[in-house]
C-alpha cells in the first residue's frame, strides 16, 4: 500500500486540533468518568502525529469517517 502524505498549513492543523479538542471537551463533560485525560493530555497526544497520523486517529478515536467535511 502506498503511503499518502498529507500537506495542511500550521494554521490549518491547529484550527483541526482544536475542533475535535471541543468534540472532547463536550464528551468529556457528559461523561467524565468514560474520558479520565484531560484536554491538555488529548492536546499533547495529537501534537506529536504527523497529518496523515492525526487525520487517521481522528477517524478512528472521534467516529469521523467524514473528517473532510469539516476541514475543507
Amino acid at each position: 500500500m502506498k503511503k499518502t502524505n498529507i500537506a495542511f498549513t500550521q494554521e490549518k492543523r491547529e484550527e483541526i486540533i482544536e475542533m475535535v479538542l471541543g468534540w472532547f471537551e463536550d464528551w468529556k463533560n457528559d461523561d467524565p468518568t468514560a474520558y479520565p485525560e484531560t484536554v491538555e493530555e488529548r492536546r499533547k497526544e495529537m501534537l506529536v502525529l504527523n497529518n496523515s497520523e492525526l487525520i487517521k486517529h481522528i477517524k478512528e478515536f472521534y467516529g469521523c469517517p467524514d473528517i473532510w467535511d469539516y476541514i475543507h
